[in-house]
């Protein structure tokens, strides 16, 4: 009898603590994934109900000639989202996905932007427990690359470049196609170079140097069309302006950096706690102390003042940053990281910095834009009030140098609503003030802002096409001006859809 009851209360005790155990899983799961309580795993309800692969492919067929129509959640159409089903998806499933990306993109080049940004987000939108599932499709990707590069289509070299700027394939494969394009000074191939340079963001790994050199030679021989040789001109005078900053900023970056350095820590020190000067070691060792009793409390203003002058020397040269290294371990991402670290009073600061470095660099508003929707999004779950007070401080800036005119600044509108930092209503306010007016330079405005936008429909610009007609034909614009808004009214207009 005794040994019956120590061993049934050693089975109880087992029970307890498997019972214990699976709380323990459960609570943490929870936790992470933020889902619905799970109940017991007997049970039939257990496994969280998800959609087929099937389903969300169908989903991604209907929406995906209007890409852009996805990330506008507050547009009236109020479509279906896929991208919130990204996680949910398998690897099969994901690389049919990917096939659709990459064949409407060939089929339809106006919108590879939004496409290459889908598949951005098909990439990143995984959870943790899918391991190499990132890896797996960006190898997939580069597969798929190989096969459009036999076929020398200048549309799939834009293609190409779009996957390098957002960080799909790595640079070593770029270098290859270089290589390979610039040995034949063939036409065909020339065009494939530079659509494979201006869609990469002119970025200073792509060889610029030798490519520099190279298209100096063709210009001077006169060889091909002067279609061809006019392009070649302008992208070799962004590309020698392009070295010549990244040479500066390269010399100045370093000694900048250990100038703010050593001031930011000199601001506010007493004469006891005064590391000596020049001495590295005493401030290192001072830095350690200062974060050390500042651990739990707010960023101090010094090490904000650093943030602040990191980005400064870092937005000299966006491309820099974001192409900097062929691998995604290596540590050149110091802004992203640092984003869910500053005090508010610093967001106005830097959010003001990258906008006003966007506006004076034209060729590089993208990358701008990029950083904002990352300083937005990058912000920790206790500072999500952080977005609404970025969201409007660039609005308001906005508004400031909106009555200007300058189809730069359109540009930089147009990238900035196209990463779902201005809302609908503020650039639909701006297509109707550029179009009552209908002026040469405000023509000049909506091309910008169009093109900035990634031509998306959402814009609804298909709304003003009477208008639009009514301007081309009873307004005398110059030859160039009148050529694109034609284009604008073709693209935006009168564009058919087919679901593929």
């Amino acid at each position: 009898m005794e040994v019956e009851c120590v061993e049934n209360n050693f089975i109880e005790a087992k029970n307890i603590e498997k019972k214990a155990e699976f709380i323990i899983e459960n609570s943490q799961q929870q936790l992470l994934t933020d889902t619905e309580e799970l109940s017991d795993p007997d049970d039939d309800d257990f496994f969280i109900e998800r959609r087929s692969d099937d389903a969300i492919i169908d989903d991604i067929k209907k929406w995906i000639l209007r890409p852009i129509i996805i990330y506008n959640k507050n547009d009236d159409i109020n479509p279906m989202i896929p991208d919130e089903e990204f996680e949910l998806i398998s690897k099969n499933g994901a690389e049919k996905a990917v096939d659709l990306f990459l064949n409407n993109s060939k089929l339809n080049p106006l919108y590879v932007r939004s496409y290459v940004y889908d598949l951005s987000l098909l990439i990143n939108k995984q959870n943790p427990y899918n391991g190499d599932f990132k890896n797996d499709m960006k190898n997939y990707i580069e597969k798929k690359c190989i096969e459009f590069y036999k076929k020398k289509n200048s549309n799939d070299f834009k293609l190409i470049g779009e996957l390098y700027f957002h960080k799909i394939i790595k640079i070593n494969y770029l270098h290859y196609c270089i290589d390979d394009l610039i040995k034949n000074h063939n036409e065909n191939d020339i065009i494939c170079l530079i659509k494979l340079i201006k869609s990469s963001g002119y970025s200073c790994k792509l060889k610029l140097n030798q490519c520099y050199d190279i298209f100096k030679k063709i210009i001077d021989d006169k060889k091909l069309s002067n279609n061809v040789l006019n392009k070649l001109n302008k992208l070799s005078i962004i590309i020698a302006n392009q070295l010549l900053y990244s040479h500066n900023f390269k010399s100045s970056c370093i000694d900048l950096n250990k100038q703010y350095q050593i001031q930011n820590y000199m601001m506010n020190m007493s004469p006891s706690n005064k590391p000596e000067t020049g001495n590295i070691e005493s401030l290192r060792q001072f830095r350690r102390q200062k974060s050390c009793e500042n651990q739990d409390d707010n960023r101090c203003h010094a090490e904000d003042y650093h943030l602040i002058k990191n980005i400064e020397l870092y937005n000299l040269n966006p491309i820099e940053y974001y192409n900097s290294s062929d691998d995604d371990d290596c540590d050149n991402e110091m802004i992203d990281d640092q984003y869910d670290l500053q005090t508010k009073s610093t967001t106005e600061t830097i959010t003001k910095l990258i906008i006003d470095r966007g506006r004076k660099n034209s060729i590089h508003s993208r990358s701008y834009a990029i950083e904002i929707f990352n300083l937005m999004n990058k912000q920790k779950y206790y500072l999500c009030e952080y977005r609404d007070v970025i969201q409007d401080y660039v609005e308001s800036q906005c508004m400031d140098w909106i009555n200007y005119k300058k189809p730069n600044d359109y540009l930089f509108i147009g990238e900035l609503w196209f990463y779902r930092i201005l809302s609908n209503e503020f650039i639909r306010g701006c297509i109707k003030l550029l179009i009552n007016h209908s002026k040469e330079c405000d023509i000049e405005c909506l091309i910008k802002l169009a093109k900035g936008g990634g031509w998306s429909v959402a814009l609804k610009l298909p709304d003003y096409k009477e208008r639009l007609l009514k301007i081309y034909k009873y307004n005398n614009f110059q030859n160039d001006v009148k050529l694109k808004f034609k284009k604008l009214i073709e693209r935006c207009c009168y564009e058919k859809y087919e679901v593929n």
